[in-house]
């Protein structure tokens, strides 16, 4: 049971009435926000944002809000359909180069390209961002920036500005995953921010300021309330013959904090909103029935636990194998989430190139778990284990009922576990720092189309505070293979040795991949021209009201 005194254990009575309304089948016809909206689309969020400064920010829920006002130099096409991958195309820069040697990577601007404060983009203002996330030397620099980023400019030498729309980056090895790293969103993402607000408002302040390139424009927010953006009308991509680049259809995007899922069901249904994240997944159909859109695909992500192997018992590998055999992730896949998740058995993820659908390691075997409970340092199952969780936020699928069903499957079989709940940005506040004595595991939904995304979760270069293993986990072996990835510049064997670490990191199961989510949303009827691409945050400039 959750040791946190505000953990909802029962449903709230709207979540009540909302579930016998809908399953009642009685109530009104959905109301069209669309009429009362005009061109304002308004997102009911799982959790409150971050600071909107994009490159010190982490998680998720920010970036699916700041990708909309701000742009890479390099980008994914959002709006492709069909694909397993959103393909990577074009951004701020129109094209580049990389050396045959893959030390060099030169990036030629587009022209034209304005910041929201009127100022233009030029090599120099590249300049001046990478290096508030790189260089300490810099007036700039933002120390959450970098923590944020470093996995993107590990292998960083120098910068270059050629001319005013070419700009160079010098590196001191290989990084095959460059170009993937750059295009990744929540914390590591490396949109570009306006230079002359920054000397505005400064580190402090610019997250509450923001200003980018990017197809929206902020307004204002009002924090537990609304994030208000508006069409930016000088955007580029409007300069562009190309469906894959052309600004927004509506005019204005809210987004507002609902962290009680039944309440964002309510308000869809009373056309307050026009589309809701994380939905409940057993409401899916009901929603469906009434006429409401459900959009959901296969996406880079996965819910995973991180154990703590600092602690007793969980430094032994049987011990910690008889954990991942104990959980029943196909029940929690199709039972409890309703097929809005597949079962997850290693961290790669869907839309990775190294992905393999038919990896399977430490499936669901009860038996074998007490086989390797007893065969460990623990056989009577050791001290009652702390899981710490969040109770929602940031491609969280219902947390609380997962954690729950994982905690039965374990204590079953002979483990003592209780659980802990917190709020996502107060989870994220400790989470950062790696986990402490006394706390055995941690709850983390994300995932990256990069297969570098192994070595952010595995790499023990990366242990807190420098990183996001949390766990502490370190194998010599791992590492290794990591390290070969990196400066790996062909693209098959680069893929082929991500493969083998994640299998090792499987095998020590320091590591409990849950489930990978199809990150459904709710959409009003009123809603058309979405695109369920396969990523983890979606592109809001196809969308057109009714």
């Amino acid at each position: 049971m959750s040791k946190n005194p505000n953990h909802p254990r029962t449903r709230s009575p709207l979540a009540a009435a909302v579930a016998l309304f809908l399953f009642a089948g009685v109530g009104a016809t959905p109301a069209l926000a669309a009429e009362e909206n005009g061109g304002t689309l308004i997102v009911a969020m799982d959790a409150e944002a971050d600071f909107l400064d994009n490159q010190a920010a982490g998680g998720w829920i920010t970036w699916k809000v700041n990708r909309n006002m701000f742009d890479t130099l390099v980008m994914e096409d959002l709006t492709a359909e069909g694909v397993d991958q959103p393909p990577i195309i074009p951004g701020l820069a129109e094209s580049w180069e990389i050396s045959d040697d893959g030390l060099t990577y030169t990036f030629h601007l587009r022209e034209g390209v304005k910041f929201h404060d009127g100022t233009e983009l030029d090599a120099e203002a590249v300049r001046w961002n990478i290096e508030r996330m790189w260089n300490p030397e810099a007036e700039q620099y933002s120390a959450k920036a970098a923590a944020c980023t470093a996995f993107s400019w590990q292998a960083l030498e120098s910068l270059e500005v050629v001319d005013e729309s070419t700009i160079r980056f010098h590196l001191n090895r290989p990084f095959g995953e460059f170009i993937g790293k750059m295009v990744d969103g929540g914390c590591g993402n490396t949109s570009l921010m306006s230079p002359a607000n920054w000397e505005k408002w400064g580190n402090e302040e610019i997250g509450e300021h923001p200003v980018g390139t990017g197809p929206f424009r902020f307004v204002e927010r009002v924090r537990g309330e609304k994030i208000v953006l508006e069409r930016f009308d000088d955007y580029w991509g409007d300069q562009l013959d190309d469906p894959r680049y052309t600004g927004p259809r509506i005019e204005r995007l809210i987004f507002r904090p609902m962290t009680d899922p039944a309440a964002r069901v309510a308000a869809l249904q009373a056309g307050e909103v026009d589309l809701i994240w994380s939905p409940p997944p057993d409401w899916l159909d009901a929603m469906e029935r009434r006429g409401f859109q459900v959009e959901q695909a296969a996406s880079p992500h996965v819910i995973y636990f991180a154990l703590n192997l600092r602690e007793p018992c969980l430094d032994d590998p049987k011990y910690r194998q008889a954990i991942s055999h104990a959980i029943d992730r196909q029940g929690i896949a199709e039972n409890l989430l309703k097929g809005a998740a597949v079962p997850a058995y290693g961290m790669i993820v869907p839309g990775s190139p190294s992905f393999d659908a038919d990896f399977r390691k430490n499936a669901y075997d009860p038996i074998r778990a007490q086989e390797l409970l007893a065969a460990s340092s623990c056989p009577d199952g050791g001290p009652t284990m702390t899981w710490l969780i969040p109770t929602g936020g940031s491609g969280n699928m219902a947390p609380i009922a997962i954690s729950e069903w994982i905690q039965r499957n374990l204590n079953e079989v002979g483990f003592n576990v209780e659980l802990e709940a917190y709020e996502w940005q107060t989870y994220l506040s400790f989470w950062w720092k790696g986990l402490q004595q006394g706390q055995s595991a941690s709850w983390m939904s994300w995932g990256m189309t990069t297969p570098l995304w192994v070595e952010v979760v595995g790499h023990s270069k990366w242990h807190p505070p420098e990183g996001t293993n949390v766990g502490w986990y370190q194998s010599e072996e791992v590492d290794a293979l990591l390290d070969g990835a990196l400066v790996e510049i062909d693209d098959a064997e680069r893929e082929s040795l991500y493969a083998e670490a994640n299998r090792v990191m499987m095998e020590d199961a320091a590591l409990l991949p849950i489930v990978h989510g199809k990150t459904p949303v709710l959409l009003g009827p009123n809603v058309e021209g979405y695109v369920a691409a396969p990523q983890n945050w979606r592109d809001y400039r196809t969308i057109e009201l009714r």
